[in-house]
């Protein structure tokens, strides 16, 4: 049920009836002052100053403080852990969602959800509507209940491809090899849209290495077999720790989650005694890995860190045919030097009719400042000037604005309707083989999978137990002979470093 502004801060009141000692400078500048800072470039800047303007004149009662961060989101963050206990801290500000956890432990979280429901000032069921369920549902993925992130620069991964090499020109022909591949016809964009993990690994790349034996005439394929390094393949996936998080939760074989009584993280991708203690893996888990080695060491996969460099870079300069990235560094899968014509499309599934992709990407965390945690009222005031900020960020007109300005995911859903978003989206409008088609290509994906975007729990280790998982796989690769003992080393080295 929605409630409004004026009983929340009847509530909030009254569960705050210790008396105010010592207020000094919390005055209701203080509580009408909202602080953002971001590591932001200057375009993304820009954009946040014109929102400024249009908040501080439909609500002249607040004012907004912007500043930029010189270094990256390791950085802001450690900054704001820092002043947290002298108040020194934004009130909002875009980072990874991992750092709240951090936040909440330092109790300077604050649940914007109330506000975010509020029947006068919050998102109507329109609104709700029109972001999608996954992003918000990220924000309330914490050890506490409520809303305490919310989305703003959002990406997903896809899977980029040569066009030239395998669907364009009628596509390439593998019956001759394995007439299973797409029922025997030749390859379509349909076809590498919809692939299963089982089909990529067991039936495509194995008749794409011997169709490039074969036809050692065909110069589509000549930059591969040139460019072939140590550990090249024909398919590459750039984040190790996306790879593992992703494949857990598409085959259900775990990775983290709350305890539902202790409101706890748990590590959960491998097997555990009754201490907790290291105990192995999951049958599943060897299986899944055993195929993975097995493709790696064929040279049909590899990762960023098996190759010793970023997937997309063997990609853009013609060594590899296939390259599953992040949405959000689209320009980094596009060379004006070695121009392809870069196809888009979701990445490998085990289940096509239940498609799940990664929702990824910095987020508003919203945070209550120390010199003002004692005083209800102002409190609420700033809670409430926090809100309409970041309502006012997300409205119609600045959503459009920012997903063209950013190129990232869009916010609402009703982006992919406004004349400004369709026209980078034209395919026809744009130039084959350049970066804007590209763009327009990887935006119109966007939109398709916003309904399969999944993401994971977040508490105080969330951050360690990915760390620990991203060199779970190269570390596999590596290995010169597979077996279970040699794995669940590399398994309970990656549990220690977790937990």
């Amino acid at each position: 049920m929605k409630r409004n502004y004026k009983s929340i801060l009847f509530a909030l009141t009254a569960a705050m009836i210790a008396p105010i000692v010592g207020c000094g400078g919390s005055s209701t500048d203080e509580a009408h002052t909202i602080k953002i800072w971001t590591t932001f470039n200057d375009d993304y800047g820009a954009i946040i100053t014109k929102v400024k303007k249009s908040f501080e004149t439909k609500y002249p009662e607040y004012k907004v403080s912007y500043k930029k961060i010189n270094g990256g989101y390791n950085d802001l963050a450690a900054d704001i852990e820092k002043g947290a206990s002298a108040g020194d801290i934004p009130d909002m500000a875009a980072l990874y969602p991992d750092s709240m956890a951090k936040f909440l432990d330092l109790n300077i979280g604050m649940n914007i959800e109330p506000y975010m429901k509020d029947e006068e000032i919050g998102w109507t069921s329109e609104d709700f509507d029109d972001i999608p369920e996954g992003y918000i549902v990220e924000g309330q993925s914490y050890v506490l209940p409520g809303t305490y992130s919310l989305p703003i620069c959002k990406s997903t991964e896809a899977m980029f491809y040569d066009k030239d090499a395998l669907v364009n020109n009628g596509g390439l022909d593998l019956s001759s090899i394995d007439d299973t591949i797409n029922d025997g016809d030749p390859l379509t964009e349909n076809y590498i849209n919809s692939l299963t993990w089982d089909d990529l690994f067991n039936h495509l790349l194995p008749a794409i290495e011997t169709y490039i034996k074969n036809n050692p005439s065909d110069t589509r394929f000549s930059p591969y077999a040139a460019k072939y390094k140590d550990n090249g393949a024909l398919f590459g996936y750039d984040s190790d720790d996306n790879m593992f998080i992703t494949l857990a939760e598409q085959y259900g074989y775990g990775y983290t989650s709350i305890n539902s009584k202790t409101g706890k993280g748990s590590i959960d991708f491998v097997v555990k005694n009754d201490k907790g203690e290291f105990a192995g893996i999951t049958d599943e888990y060897y299986a899944l890995v055993t195929q993975l080695y097995n493709a790696a060491k064929a040279r049909h996969l590899t990762t960023s860190a098996y190759l010793g460099e970023r997937v997309n870079y063997v990609f853009t300069t013609g060594g590899m045919l296939f390259s599953i990235g992040s949405t959000g560094g689209t320009k980094y899968q596009f060379s004006t030097t070695h121009a392809l014509d870069v196809g888009v499309a979701n990445i490998p599934q085990v289940n096509p009719e239940d498609s799940k992709v990664i929702n990824q990407g910095p987020s508003v965390v919203f945070l209550r400042n120390p010199k003002i945690k004692k005083d209800a009222e102002k409190v609420a005031t700033k809670a409430r000037g926090m809100w309409l900020f970041y309502k006012e960020w997300t409205s119609k007109d600045f959503a459009t604005e920012w997903t063209v300005t950013t190129n990232y995911a869009p916010i609402r859903k009703s982006t992919g309707e406004d004349p400004t978003y369709l026209a980078k989206c034209d395919e026809s409008k744009q130039t084959l083989k350049t970066q804007e088609m590209l763009n327009a290509r990887t935006f119109k994906y966007v939109a398709e999978v916003s309904d399969s975007l999944f993401g994971s729990p977040v508490f105080t280790n969330s951050g360690k137990a990915r760390n620990a998982v991203s060199g779970i796989f190269s570390d596999i690769f590596k290995l010169s002979t597979l077996s279970r003992s040699a794995v669940e080393e590399i398994f309970a080295r990656a549990y220690s470093a977790a937990i």
